[in-house]
């Protein structure tokens, strides 16, 4: 049997159950390099809408920064770079929120945090091989 949208009769369509737009870290939870060495973590969202996304995030331990990052309109992704440190150390990078010029506001991961779905913070570590 062959079906048409035209044939097709149910107007109750449910979407309370879709995934929220979100951004997240295309990282490991956890990233090694040695002193003085920057690191460039990738911040992803999973569509690309029509205006510019802007991204806060946080930096604690060794390196203490809170800034944002722009994705720009039409891409799915931007870079935050963290400075290097000159000895061991260890910073923590956590995306706060999300919202686009346009007022369109992202979740930051998906879904519940607890079940590991998304990479929301990233743990740095500058140690000697």
């Amino acid at each position: 049997m062959v079906a048409s949208c035209n044939d097709f009769d149910d107007d109750n369509l449910d979407f309370s159950n879709s995934l929220n737009p979100y951004v997240e870290f295309n990282s490991p939870p956890a990233v090694v390099v040695e002193p003085g060495v920057d690191v460039n973590l990738q911040v992803t969202m999973r569509v690309a809408i029509q205006n510019n996304l802007s991204v806060a995030y946080t930096v604690t331990g060794d390196v203490d920064d809170q800034s944002q990052v722009v994705i720009p309109a039409a891409s799915l992704s931007s870079f935050i770079t963290i400075p290097g440190i000159s000895g061991e150390g260890q910073a923590i990078v956590t995306l706060v929120n999300a919202q686009s010029e346009g007022s369109e506001e992202f979740t930051v991961g998906r879904g519940d945090s607890s079940l590991g779905l998304s990479t929301t913070s990233v743990e740095i570590n500058w140690a000697n091989p």
